[in-house]
């Protein structure tokens, strides 16, 4: 395991690395004729390309304002370095043509020095442009509601309003102030039952705890109680505490267990399926989960990551509520997850059970979003009678 955790970062690093290096070296060829500016590029560089990696270290034992800086420094640089080098390698493809086939005019061959110095200027300003539209976009989230209705009788409840929540991340990035805006437009929905769909919080578990980040969700009211669920982001947090933190705010945490709402409805929630990979036992198969439930009465499950799709549909689960996407959270990423998930966002049904993939309401790293909207999903479920 240690060693699989040494492979990992080791890669990270390696990738990271060669990224900041490919745009700094483009960075000194567009300053080649002004050498004056050269010392004052590699400072800003160095400041921008160390700082995700020293809040790594330093987030998880300190809490101070220059961590917190970092952080946002660090977070803010992860995707102005994914922009500047998807910007910087079309350019290159587009030099490299022009070096073959001269379509370039003159203007551009004659002025080298200039060119370059407008191009990293244009540059910036176009990945300036690209960071202030998704941090704009990550904060207007959108209520997504949906009407599903469930092929199993109740008794007593004809319909159930779910607001489901999933990603939150809190952290430096996202803190009491954007929880107390959750907490309000949770409320306004006039919920139910209040799920949270794993990634409560984000690794870095301290300043959470140190500033009690998550009380507003103190103040969530819902017929029915407020559940949840871990997601891998808990674990690499310190599960135990993690989840001793999010019950204190009301929040019951579902680990491979369920619980009957009105005696008639199931809310399963599954652990993780990467608790296996944090030194804990795997978690237990959906046939074992299910096997003591009464199979007439409809059974919500929530599970944190989107996997095994085909095989809840072949079980006697109505609705599987997931998250973990993001959708990508940046483009073009959100190719990726649509490639590695059956679902990677929005709502789908095979056979009877109903799948919704959540957006997300917070963000992993920089509150950033481009390609994809944060939500809060209410789910109107209407039964037979």
């Amino acid at each position: 395991m240690k060693k699989r955790i040494v492979v990992f970062v080791f890669t990270v690093l390696l990738i990271y690395s060669s990224i900041n290096y490919y745009i700094y070296i483009h960075g000194i060829e567009a300053l080649s004729a002004y050498p004056n500016i050269v010392p004052w590029y590699n400072l800003v560089f160095v400041i921008l390309s160390t700082a995700f990696i020293l809040d790594r270290f330093l987030s998880r034992k300190y809490t101070s304002g220059i961590v917190k800086i970092l952080n946002y420094i660090g977070s803010f640089w992860l995707d102005a370095m994914l922009y500047f080098f998807l910007i910087l390698v079309v350019l290159d493809v587009l030099r490299l043509t022009d070096h073959i086939f001269h379509y370039s005019p003159l203007l551009i061959h004659g002025n080298i020095p200039d060119v370059k110095l407008i191009a990293m200027m244009a540059c910036m300003t176009l990945v300036s442009g690209i960071l202030v539209f998704g941090y704009i976009n990550q904060h207007r989230p959108h209520v997504r509601n949906l009407h599903l209705h469930i092929f199993k009788q109740t008794k007593n409840l004809s319909s159930l309003k779910i607001v489901a929540v999933s990603d939150l991340h809190m952290g430096f990035l996202f803190n009491n102030g954007n929880i107390e805006k959750l907490v309000k437009l949770i409320n306004e929905q006039n919920p139910d039952l209040v799920l949270f769909l794993g990634d409560v919080v984000t690794e870095d578990v301290l300043p959470v705890l140190r500033k009690d980040i998550g009380a507003p969700l103190k103040k969530i009211v819902s017929t029915f109680g407020v559940f949840g669920i871990l997601g891998n982001h808990e674990y690499i947090g310190g599960v135990k505490r993690t989840k001793k933190y999010i019950e204190s705010l009301g929040v019951k945490i579902l680990r491979d267990s369920s619980v009957l709402i009105n005696d008639e409805i199931y809310i399963l929630g599954r652990d993780d399926k990467e608790r296996a990979a944090h030194g804990y036992s795997p978690r237990k198969i959906l046939e074992e989960l299910l096997q003591p439930l009464d199979p007439a009465k409809p059974v919500i499950l929530m599970d944190h990551q989107p996997v095994g799709i085909l095989e809840t549909s072949a079980m006697n689960i109505d609705l599987q509520l997931s998250g973990h996407t993001h959708h990508g959270q940046l483009w073009p990423f959100n190719y990726i997850t649509k490639a590695v998930f059956e679902i990677s966002s929005g709502y789908k049904m095979i056979n009877n059970t109903h799948f919704y993939v959540s957006n997300g309401y917070g963000a992993w790293g920089p509150p950033i979003r481009i390609g994809s909207r944060p939500e809060l999903v209410v789910l109107n479920l209407s039964f037979n009678k």
